[in-house]
């Protein structure tokens, strides 16, 4: 047989050298003569969502015998080799098979359409690898799911993931060069899924894998056969045994000793769990043992051998015989090692074991499922490594059967209808779909607030069928809403629940002005400004501004009337014209017809003038027609030749000058003074019995107007001073002024 020389010497020398070696791993791929072939169009992936990391090429190679499977994760040790998908039936009486067998396969990537192969080229068939967090914009594979190739889909489009880590590719039996057993192509595609989690328990070390087989032939395959052929190495790949639970569906491989080369004294047991089989009758399948170099049970060597494997035959098609019933069986080591009883394998050999589904007839464009587990028991020796598998294989059933076989999946878990009027109605299509492959019903949906509705009360959902559910939002009263709606069924979870939300207003303009206070800064006197005031409706209906006014008359409102849309925003223009008489603050009244039905904006500013005034040459009596508490000379009148001479009793030297006093200064020539600042709009002065010099305010003012207190002090005119004494019947800013008094008292001037 094939390499049995190499075969024969290895075994020889890990016999007698076995202590030797120590943990010197054996390349078996150097035994077997292959090489790593991979061509451009191939692309491989791992699977490392878990205490397992499988290797994976997309020809068909589940797993690729130079990545293989590694248990645990890192460890750089291993329990298979490599693994595959083999498909064999009859076309026309003519026996075909697509299969891999170590480093060759029948498989290409990519699609079928219309009986024509697709380019395996083409980059868009290679491994999509999509993660439970991922969303639009976080995965490349994610955002390019090809759907258009037949990866499966949520109602709104998005890809399915069935756990953590999901890997989807799709292959086909096209190749014609290096085949495996040298057949013309069935014309299959396989979509191929592979999933998992790290979920504690025996799933962290299980790998789920799902093939959807289609005929994509014109010819109807008959007497086809679906199968697993796997290589199993626990560790050093010459010391295993294998065998089949039928009652647990789970074919294994286990170390035929307690010490293993690799794994020492506590090898792992390795499982393959049947989930979903491609046909109708569960007992229609059988289990083949193969061992290296045997003349009976050595890997097949051509179409003919393999077809008879995969029907449970011997290579030569005679009926296998069970040792212990002398019955005629399909299935090899159907008994119990950890009991000693029944058929089970002692013999110690480098093993493979086949497990095929059939026979079925597969219609052009028929599909059929296949859906198992790989997953790993350990224990303390190599027997309750395998007693741990058997223990744990329910939960991964468990798993399978309530989140995978019926699995509901909808298109949203949280519905936000927003805001409503009360008294209308708002709907919302929720999509529901059975992404599962057993029917799902839905017994009830309950709501726990009554101003949320759904049309169904209880259906059933076929596997793979959608069905919308219309939930209507009514708000009663004007307040926010929010109730959960519960659908019971009997898919995983047995429940599932959406929230919903939404908010009942009332039609109302609100009227909203962002900015309380409006500052104008500084405008002179007899100038203006002109700034805009924002009244925003965040309300439902129009929000009327029927008339809006000012309590300053040198604060004016341009527009006073219009109407805001709702979520709308206007202008309103205000105009500040200081005036030297008015405050400098003043409020903007509006009137709408939202609730409180008033609002007011602070208007402020700050007023100054500005004052020219002619100067003579020599001395000229003058007063500060501005605001000011101390003013230097020097500042205000650079030019002066003198002190500022007020009078009190007699005349006093100042270096400063303040508003409401009169005062003398002396100039070089006559030139013309400017002041700026703020105006002096109510002056109040205090005066002396005799003569007062007393400064005017800043604008004209009668002296007539001019308020006593008490009545009738003043015993004399006003005389200003222009090169000689006038008599004045107006006061005018910026000249000082004499004035006699009769008693002491005060003088008011106010415009």
């Amino acid at each position: 047989m094939r390499y049995k020389l190499t075969y024969i010497l290895i075994c020889i020398i890990y016999i007698i050298a076995q202590p030797a070696l120590g943990h010197n791993k054996i390349d078996k791929s150097k035994i077997y003569n292959l090489k790593n072939k991979k061509p451009a169009i191939d692309t491989s992936t791992y699977f490392d969502a878990n205490n397992i990391k499988m290797g994976m090429r997309n020809t068909g190679q589940l797993i690729d015998p130079f990545l293989q499977f590694e248990w645990p994760k890192n460890s750089g040790l291993y329990t298979i080799f490599t693994g595959g998908l083999w498909v064999a039936g009859k076309i026309n009486n003519e026996t075909r098979i697509a299969a891999v067998l170590y480093d060759t396969s029948a498989y290409l990537p990519g699609t079928i359409i219309n009986g024509v192969p697709q380019s395996p080229n083409n980059p868009r068939f290679k491994f999509y690898k999509i993660f439970k967090t991922d969303s639009t914009g976080t995965n490349s594979d994610y955002d390019n799911w090809p759907v258009e190739d037949g990866a499966p889909i949520l109602p709104d489009s998005s890809p399915i993931r069935k756990s953590f880590q999901n890997i989807w590719c799709v292959y086909n039996d096209s190749r014609n060069q290096s085949r495996e057993f040298s057949t013309l192509p069935l014309s299959v595609e396989v979509q191929q899924y592979v999933y998992g989690d790290s979920i504690p328990g025996q799933l962290e070390n299980t790998v789920f894998a799902e093939f959807k087989i289609i005929n994509k032939g014109s010819s109807v395959i008959n007497d086809a056969y679906i199968g697993i052929w796997l290589d199993c190495d626990i560790g050093f790949f010459a010391d295993d045994l294998v065998g089949i639970d039928t009652s647990l569906k789970l074919a294994y491989s286990f170390n035929y000793n307690d010490e293993d080369l690799y794994y020492g004294d506590a090898p792992p047991a390795l499982g393959l769990v049947i989930l979903k089989m491609p046909v109708e009758n569960e007992n229609s399948y059988s289990f083949i043992g193969f061992k290296y170099l045997d003349s009976l049970w050595d890997d097949p060597i051509n179409a003919n051998e393999a077809y008879n494997f995969m029907k449970g035959l011997k290579r030569d098609g005679s009926s296998i015989i069970d040792p212990n019933t002398n019955e005629i069986t399909r299935i090899m080591y159907s008994g119990d090692p950890i009991t000693q009883t029944g058929w089970i394998d002692t013999s110690s050999n480098d093993k493979k074991m086949l497990l095929s589904f059939g026979p079925i007839n597969m219609q052009p464009y028929e599909s059929r499922n296949l859906h198992f587990v790989l997953t790993v028991g350990s224990g303390n020796d190599r027997l309750s490594s395998l007693s741990n598998l058997k223990e744990n294989i329910q939960q991964i059933k468990d798993y399978y059967n309530e989140k995978l076989i019926r699995t509901l999946l909808f298109s949203t878990y949280n519905i936000n209808f927003d805001t409503l009027a009360v008294g209308l109605e708002r709907s919302y299509d929720l999509i529901i779909k059975n992404t599962g492959e057993a029917n799902v019903e839905i017994d009830s949906i309950t709501c726990d607030n009554d101003n949320f509705t759904v049309n169904h009360f209880s259906f059933s959902l076929n596997s793979g069928d959608s069905s919308i559910i219309n939930i209507k939002f009514l708000p009663q009263i004007a307040e926010q809403h929010n109730g959960k709606i519960i659908f019971y069924h009997n898919a995983f979870k047995n429940q599932d629940t959406i929230i919903v939300q939404g908010r009942g207003i009332i039609y109302q303009p609100l009227c909203y002005i962002p900015t309380p206070a409006i500052d104008f800064d500084t405008v002179f006197v007899d100038s203006f400004k002109v700034k805009d005031l924002r009244i925003h409706n965040s309300g439902n209906a129009v929000l009327k501004i029927d008339s809006i006014i000012s309590t300053n008359p040198d604060f004016s409102i341009i527009t006073r009337s219009l109407d805001v849309a709702p979520f709308d925003s206007a202008n309103i223009s205000v105009k500040y014209s200081p005036s030297i008489k008015n405050s400098e603050i003043g409020f903007a009244i509006i009137y709408h017809n939202a609730q409180p039905n008033i609002d007011s904006v602070i208007l402020s500013g700050k007023k100054f003038i500005s004052k020219s005034l002619p100067l003579l040459n020599g001395w000229n009596l003058l007063s500060l027609p501005i605001k000011s508490s101390k003013s230097y000379v020097y500042n205000l009148y650079p030019s002066a030749l003198s002190k500022a001479y007020n009078y009190d009793n007699g005349y006093v030297a100042n270096d400063s000058v303040i508003s409401g006093i009169g005062f003398w200064l002396k100039f070089p020539n006559a030139t013309v003074v400017e002041y700026i600042g703020k105006p002096i709009s109510v002056e109040t002065l205090y005066v002396e019995a005799g003569w007062n010099l007393i400064g005017a305010p800043s604008y004209n003012i009668e002296t007539a107007k001019i308020i006593q207190i008490p009545d009738n002090i003043i015993i004399s005119d006003f005389y200003k001073f222009i090169d000689s004494y006038i008599k004045s019947y107006v006061l005018e800013p910026g000249y000082g002024y004499w004035v006699k008094i009769k008693n002491p008292g005060t003088l008011i001037f106010n415009p």
